[in-house]
């Protein structure tokens, strides 16, 4: 081979499983630098096209299931939220249908900002909850929604590296569907607000209904009166074992 003959070496790796903005890419030559640059530019631009589908496939997941409008109005998921049970090595995925034993202890959650720009924003604070609005049935929810979880000032994912944390402001309750009531949807949702409310945050009055006295009444309502945002959320079924 020619010494003037140039040769490239592109190296790119997409972390998809656990955080799929990261991407490395690097590139080798003796003349020019332009060429990395560009192969840089279009593995960032395909990295943005792949977080944009898996938020809208979030989306969709939650639309189709009747999570939007049911639970929460219609929004853009800005995080991806990983939620695993790792006393039974169990991973929540948009809508898997699981037994009430696998979640039966506390999970642990990552979430992870779709945007590269997202989670940037000083003295915000993330809290995430686990409501039930099928409670005591889909078709006739006269508890719904019942509230199962709530975790405030949950850590940043910025400087946790999205792990887990927090302080329970309404302990965990497992699922425990009635028989014959069908499949419960559970819905974990993240929420973002001011740092400075989060010593305000109250838990529910009571977990029927969220303490609101209504029918369909939950996450919804608890998050206005908070000043929250939702930016993310993860699902599972289950039914009475």
């Amino acid at each position: 081979m020619r010494p003037s003959l140039r040769r490239w070496v592109v190296l790119s790796v997409v972390n998809y499983a656990a955080k799929p903005r990261s991407v490395v890419c690097s590139a080798l030559s003796a003349h020019s630098t332009v060429v990395p640059r560009l192969l840089c530019q279009q593995r960032s631009h395909s990295t943005k096209v792949f977080e944009s589908k898996m938020a809208a496939s979030t989306r969709e997941a939650l639309r189709s299931n009747g999570i939007i409008p049911d639970v929460l109005d219609d929004f853009e998921p800005k995080y991806t939220l990983k939620v695993t049970y790792p006393s039974t090595k169990t991973e929540i995925n948009l809508g898997d249908h699981i037994s009430t034993k696998q979640a039966h202890d506390p999970p642990v959650y990552e979430f992870h900002p779709v945007s590269p720009t997202e989670g940037t924003e000083p003295n915000k604070a993330y809290s995430l909850v686990l409501t039930d609005p099928d409670a005591k049935s889909r078709q006739e929810p006269i508890w719904s929604e019942f509230c199962h979880w709530v975790v405030g000032n949950a850590s940043n994912p910025r400087t946790s590296g999205g792990k887990s944390g927090g302080t329970s402001l309404e302990k965990y309750m497992p699922p425990s569907p009635p028989p014959g009531t069908g499949d419960h949807r559970y819905v974990f949702v993240l929420l973002k607000g001011d740092a400075s409310n989060v010593g305000k945050l109250k838990a529910p009055k009571e977990r029927k209904q969220w303490g609101y006295g209504k029918q369909r009444h939950g996450v919804r309502q608890w998050a206005s009166e908070h000043g929250l945002e939702v930016v993310g959320a993860n699902f599972f079924f289950a039914q009475h074992d």
